[in-house]
């Protein structure tokens, strides 16, 4: 008889490997955040006084406009250190989610790392924070976050199905893989960004990659998939959307152009953080229901209100920041001093201002991006203005087809008109 192994017996040991590497790594990582955020708190809690500074921490000028604002360093440092415990605590839920349900595929454990790995290593501070103290992990932490780097393109190639469609993508992903794995080099020959995370080689490579993701993404739903993988792939686009969002305001902003002391930074690191930890949070949860449960909701629908509140809650962000600043100058000009008229006037005209944002917004969004359903309502306004003033039966049900017509584009449609009783 045959006495050799099964085919698929060194597939379930690799597998089995994977797994295992897995649990490693989330526990390294989870010990890393834990023990970095007390460390992170005492960067942010303290006034910054030799550059390079860690990211948000604050300089002198930084620390004056906090004072300026009645903010304490020590709010300060909670403030940051509670966003960042909180968008950790997600990400590792959500990857040991996929971990659990979806462990046996390889697709299954490329994801969850992705996840694993871009949440705790790539957008904290915390594991920094750790480096900076104990600069003897500072090997194994970069070679984490190039990882992290390479799995969450990997990811944009290789969903929902884990294959590399169109197959020469394949080739540019192993083009970024080499470029990540010399990217130390580049950074000893002094090549790096102004916050020194990665080489300006590995910057400019990122973008094309993007780029190619997107366009493999956009080749495999309208050639490829099945419609239950295009309902899955929406949502993954939907979330890496606002995730790319956020990667290309912070290398501009922190990176690439950093904004200036003071005030702008304080804007930067306060009410605008908030906003982009909300965001940062909701690529896992679109990654994660897109596997599970990815037939509960319409995409289209949540996509549509998404653009609506975020561009309302983005527009009264500034508007109330612009008018605390403006009035703010005003009344110092005017009676000498700073008060709190500035912030309570400032608040009144952004209660009454929110109503009729939305509604402009609304009609924006709707006549740009879902025309049908924007034609749809001004016919049926249409209508009902009809319905007001006509009187006449014949008049009311040709207006009735024409309106169904126009929003439904049915094959045929009949009227049936109860006859009055005698």
């Amino acid at each position: 008889t045959d006495s050799s192994p099964p085919a698929s017996q060194p597939r379930s040991i690799t597998l089995i490997i994977a797994q295992v590497l897995w649990i490693a790594l989330a526990v390294l990582l989870v010990i890393m955040t834990i023990a970095g955020l007390p460390l992170r708190f005492e960067e942010l809690a303290t006034v910054c006084t030799s550059e390079p500074c860690a990211p948000q921490t604050l300089n002198p000028v930084d620390a004056a406009a906090l004072r300026e604002l009645g903010l304490s360093f020590l709010f300060y440092g909670w403030f940051h250190t509670l966003i960042e415990a909180v968008v950790g605590t997600v990400y590792t839920l959500l990857a040991f989610l996929i971990f659990w349900r979806k462990s046996g595929e390889w697709i299954g454990i490329l994801i969850s790392s992705a996840i694993l790995l871009f949440g705790l290593n790539f957008m904290l501070e915390a594991d920094s924070a750790l480096v900076a103290a104990y600069p003897a992990i500072k090997v194994p932490h970069t070679f984490l976050t190039l990882i992290a780097t390479l799995l969450l393109f990997l990811l944009l190639f290789l969903f929902p199905d884990g294959r590399f469609i169109p197959g020469w993508t394949r080739w540019v992903a192993i083009g970024m893989a080499v470029v990540i794995a010399a990217d130390p080099f580049f950074i000893w020959l002094g090549l790096t960004t102004p916050s020194g995370q990665f080489s300006l080689v590995l910057t400019a490579l990122l973008l094309p990659c993007l780029f190619v993701g997107v366009g493999a993404q956009v080749y495999r739903y309208r050639s490829i998939s099945s419609p239950a993988e295009r309902q899955q792939t929406k949502w993954v686009v939907f979330g890496f959307t606002g995730l790319v969002a956020i990667m290309i305001i912070w290398a501009l902003l922190v990176d690439l152009i950093p904004l200036q002391p003071g005030l702008p930074r304080l804007i930067f690191n306060l009410p605008v953080y908030v906003l982009l930890g909300i965001i940062l949070v909701s690529f896992p949860f679109t990654v994660v229901f897109s596997i599970l449960r990815y037939r509960l909701w319409d995409i289209d629908v949540i996509i549509r209100r998404t653009l609506v509140y975020g561009l309302l809650t983005g527009l009264i962000v500034v508007i109330y920041f612009g008018l605390v600043v403006l009035l703010q100058s005003l009344v110092t000009a005017v009676g000498g001093q700073q008060s709190t008229v500035a912030i309570v006037v400032s608040t009144l005209a952004i209660a009454a201002l929110v109503n009729p944002l939305r509604g402009r917004i609304q009609t924006f969004i709707d006549r740009r991006f879902y025309r049908q359903r924007y034609d749809g309502e001004r016919a049926l306004a249409a209508f009902g203005m009809t319905v007001r003033d006509e009187v006449d039966l014949e008049n009311l049900t040709k207006a009735l087809l024409d309106l169904i017509d126009e929003t439904m584009q049915p094959e045929s449609v009949t009227v049936w008109l109860r006859e009055r009783p005698e």
